[in-house]
């Protein structure tokens, strides 16, 4: 739901408060959501997964926090949890892959001012 609609719906609780600060808190909140997703569903550590998603940088081929994140991944927790498990030779491949496009269109977007 966007700020707006809700300083709409409840103007009295939005009251001496700053729309910039808001949007912000909205914004890793949001982002905070995604990574926890991802990481629940591949058995990634969302601390790790978190600081891989603030320091991404969509021209490296390797990011800060790539190998910490990778050590702690879980692959039998994954292939337990899931319906269709990828190999785990592909598991790191799959992971980053799919996570670098969520960062890329969901995340990064976010941060742009």
């Amino acid at each position: 739901e966007s700020l707006w609609r809700k300083i709409q719906a409840n103007p009295k609780e939005f009251q001496n408060q700053n729309v910039q600060t808001l949007l912000q808190t909205m914004k890793n909140e949001t982002i905070e959501h995604l990574v926890k997703d991802v990481a629940t569903t591949w058995d990634a550590d969302p601390e790790e997964a978190l600081f891989y998603a603030e320091n991404f940088d969509p021209k490296k081929e390797f990011n800060p926090g790539e190998e910490s994140l990778k050590r702690h991944m879980d692959y039998e927790m994954y292939k337990e949890n899931s319906e269709n498990p990828v190999k785990k030779i592909s598991y790191w491949r799959e992971f980053k892959d799919a996570y670098s496009n969520l960062i890329r269109e969901e995340i990064l977007p976010l941060n742009q001012d």
